[in-house]
């Protein structure tokens, strides 16, 4: 398999600690302040994409930026929330935290108050070797699929995939493994299927063994419909690829990977970050093949499942981007953040640690229809 990412250059790895400094989340933008911004590891194409734009930032107005990893969506959203980030890069977790679900329903989280400050697009699918007989989702019956604890986002989009072959986990034998140790387990046959966005790790990958993609059909109505219930913000859509069985068009699955915030960061942080992304696009976007979609043509306009930060909203006022129907949902939204406050407030203070989760989300489908 061949992929068309281009390697990075080597001065935004430099950005990089794998550590979190303090930061002050409510300072004002620009070279005065030093961004701090969580991500996925480094070698995935999110992690690529965001040190190419961090880097853009410093070259154009000086901007100090500071990017910290981790494999876990609780640990992309934990230095967000204790405020040592302004900003995460986040998977589907940034609306678990919102909703307060899945690892975010407990006593110590609970809903948060997220906001999106940018939504660039991503394309994902899932790769298996080119020896296998697995074609379609169907046929990862009996194979070895992978969990990844901590990380819900990724193994929702993949119980997702598996409704679409009509199967369960019961199905499949489940393989428990960190998301960056993917490459490692499929090369040395421990799973069978990996879930990946064209990029670096990729071709590191595809340098050692053949790979081709899982075949997703965007008109299979189970396969949306599992994806619909389990990763409500993906959908199914055409993205490039250029394998050693097929070139062209392979359909994956896209959704936002946005630049998410919260309401405590201070609107000049916000506005002076929309800006620098913007006024640097063409130093950054050909650096890989998918920084081409932190431009505002092809960004998220509308707010899905979490609102979007007031200084996005008046940036796109601005742009003429702002639609009626964008407000309506932002509306919609701050309106359920209000709901889900005062159920998590009655429910956590009477719900044992054990019972909390489960009657969060009987509550939620009681009150608020899930």
């Amino acid at each position: 398999m061949k992929t068309k990412g281009r390697a990075l250059v080597g001065a935004a790895i430099a950005l990089t600690l794998s550590a979190c400094g303090s930061s002050s989340g409510g300072g004002g933008g620009g070279a005065s302040e030093q961004l701090v911004i969580a991500t996925y590891g480094t070698g995935t194409p999110t992690y690529t994409d965001t040190a190419a734009v961090a880097e853009a930032l410093t070259k154009n107005d000086g901007t100090r930026t500071r990017i910290i990893t981790s494999d876990t969506g609780i640990g992309r959203l934990t230095p967000l929330i204790r405020g040592t980030a302004q900003f995460t890069r986040a998977g589907g977790e940034y609306i678990d935290a919102f909703e307060g679900k899945s690892d975010f329903a407990t006593k110590d989280w609970g809903p948060q108050p997220i906001r999106v400050a940018w939504a660039p697009t991503s394309s994902t699918s899932f790769v298996v070797p080119a020896d296998s007989d697995i074609v379609e989702p169907a046929d990862l019956a009996g194979k070895r699929v992978p969990t990844f604890p901590a990380n819900a986002s990724v193994t929702s989009k993949t119980d997702g995939m598996l409704i679409g072959g009509g199967l369960t986990r019961a199905d499949v034998e489940t393989v428990e493994l960190d998301y960056s140790a993917q490459a490692d387990a499929l090369e040395a046959g421990r799973i069978d299927i990996m879930y990946i966005s064209p990029g670096p790790g990729l071709s590191e990958l595809e340098a050692k063994m053949d790979l081709r993609w899982l075949q997703l059909d965007p008109d299979d109505e189970r396969l949306v419909a599992g994806l619909a219930e389990l990763a409500p913000d993906v959908w199914i859509d055409e993205f490039i690829s250029d394998t050693g069985e097929t070139t062209g068009s392979d359909y994956g699955l896209t959704f936002a990977v946005p630049l998410v915030t919260t309401t405590e960061t201070s609107d000049d942080t916000v506005r002076s970050l929309i800006t620098g992304i913007t006024e640097s696009y063409d130093d950054y976007k050909d650096t890989t093949a998918t920084t081409h979609t932190w431009g505002i043509e092809e960004v998220s306009v509308v707010p899905n499942l979490v609102p979007f930060h007031e200084e996005l909203i008046a940036f796109l006022e601005e742009e003429d981007k702002w639609t009626e129907e964008a407000q309506a949902e932002q509306d919609r939204l701050l309106e359920r953040e209000e709901q889900l406050a005062e159920g998590w407030a009655e429910v956590s203070a009477e719900a044992s640690d054990a019972d909390l989760a489960a009657e969060w989300a009987a509550w939620k489908e009681a009150n608020l229809g899930g």
